[in-house]
């Protein structure tokens, strides 16, 4: 079963607040609302759901894309089912698809990496499953993170309001799926073989998830969110992906740090964050970019999507999660196999309850600002020289961390 206790913290308006900055949110988008958590927790409305403040800190951004939702429903996951370093695991592989990569992530080339595992033998199923790296690869990985121990972290949380999804409703038990289909490993199509080469030549050039993990939060992208551009796209201060835009919303290298320890809970040193020589962001090197994108596989959210056109990707605009929960509907162009055809799948979900009056998954709110914003000048950067070479920073702003990376008391 899945039990909360009563939040210590985020009960008092000035905290919400800070829990708006966390998540980065726009006035508008602060609007959905974020309120204190109660116990009992009673009736939530349409688009409410369980949000830990862990979870926020790991840089999961709101409204969640639809890549993450399809993967819990492939595992029978609820999001509260997952610890937050499952969370980080899942972030920085997105960001390594779409940044280093030139691919969108999907739920089978995820599955070939990872499996689910279930913590210890309690009976409280909020926080108790993770993702593990498998043993058995023929292909390397990146190196995980170490460290970041998360300690009574299902003590803080907030309700939050987004889009509605099942699969953030609260779980009343374990996953919607057997053991057997959590370790079971897909096999990849031929068109997976450049993919796989370039993880392999991104892993043998010692980057790490350590790099993905800096990467991102420096970019100020929520690998998660709901975003109108993949990385690969990312055009610096003012690009619509970012989840704080505008003069003064770039990070210092003081207020890196913070963010950087806060998810890794030890000292680290900073020169670490330095990308290995010859690995290039796709973003920073248009050539690249173009050759990269022109030459690997056109992937979705599920696996390889149906259609290429010149070397840009193709974005599925389907729901992925119906109610009911019934087999989800691939995205628009997106060859995905029927769920009784996935044979890493053995067990069939079982029904996850809707609350009354819920809105289905697949009615989506559209969205402002349908495209990114081109940045308004050069980006210049400040290079901060180490043994390893230049450690690639924004330009500096007011010295210090940023108001939202400030550590509550």
């Amino acid at each position: 079963m899945a039990s909360l206790v009563r939040p210590r913290r985020f009960q008092t308006e000035e905290e919400l607040k800070t829990a708006c900055r966390l998540l980065g949110w726009s006035p508008q988008e602060a609007a959905w609302g974020i309120r204190a958590g109660s116990v009992p927790l009673g009736d939530l409305r349409t688009g409410e759901f369980v949000l830990f403040i862990s979870h926020i800190s790991t840089d999961l951004g709101l409204p969640i894309s639809s890549f993450f939702p399809l993967l819990l429903e492939d595992f029978g996951l609820q999001l509260q089912h997952l610890t937050p370093h499952s969370i980080l695991m899942t972030l920085i592989f997105v960001h390594l698809c779409e940044m280093f990569m030139g691919v969108r992530p999907c739920v089978i080339l995820f599955r070939h990496f990872f499996v689910l595992v279930k913590s210890g033998k309690g009976k409280d199923e909020v926080g108790a499953y993770y993702f593990q790296m498998r043993s058995d690869l023929w292909t390397p990985y990146i190196p995980g993170l170490t460290g970041g121990k998360w300690e009574d972290w299902h003590k803080e949380w907030v309700v939050a309001t987004t889009e509605a999804n099942e699969r953030l409703v609260m779980p009343t038990g374990g996953p919607a799926s057997d053991r057997q289909s959590w370790r079971a490993k897909p096999s990849l199509p031929s068109e997976f073989d450049p993919v796989l080469s370039k993880i392999r030549a991104l892993a043998e050039n010692s980057l790490t998830s350590l790099h993905m993990l800096g990467d991102f939060l420096k970019c100020r992208i929520a690998p998660l969110k709901q975003r109108p551009c993949p990385a690969w796209s990312f055009t610096g201060l003012q690009d619509c992906s970012r989840t704080h835009r505008g003069e003064g919303s770039d990070l210092t290298q003081e207020g890196l740090e913070v963010l950087v320890r806060a998810v890794m809970g030890e000292i680290f040193v900073l020169e670490h964050l330095i990308l290995p020589q010859g690995v290039v962001p796709l973003c920073e090197d248009s050539s690249l970019r173009a050759a990269v994108l022109a030459t690997l596989p056109t992937l979705d959210d599920g696996g390889v999507a149906a259609r290429q056109n010149g070397g840009t990707r193709t974005v599925g605009s389907g729901s992925l999660v119906r109610p009911g929960n019934r087999p989800c509907r691939a995205p628009r162009g997106l060859a995905l196999l029927p769920r009784a055809s996935r044979p890493w799948l053995v067990a069939p979900p079982r029904s996850v309850p809707a609350r009354p009056g819920a809105a289905p998954a697949h009615h989506r709110r559209k969205r402002a600002g349908a495209g990114c914003t081109a940045a308004t000048g050069p980006q210049s950067w400040s290079p901060l020289q180490s043994v390893r070479g230049p450690l690639r920073m924004r330009a500096r702003v007011a010295p210090g961390p940023p108001a939202h990376a400030l550590p509550l008391e």
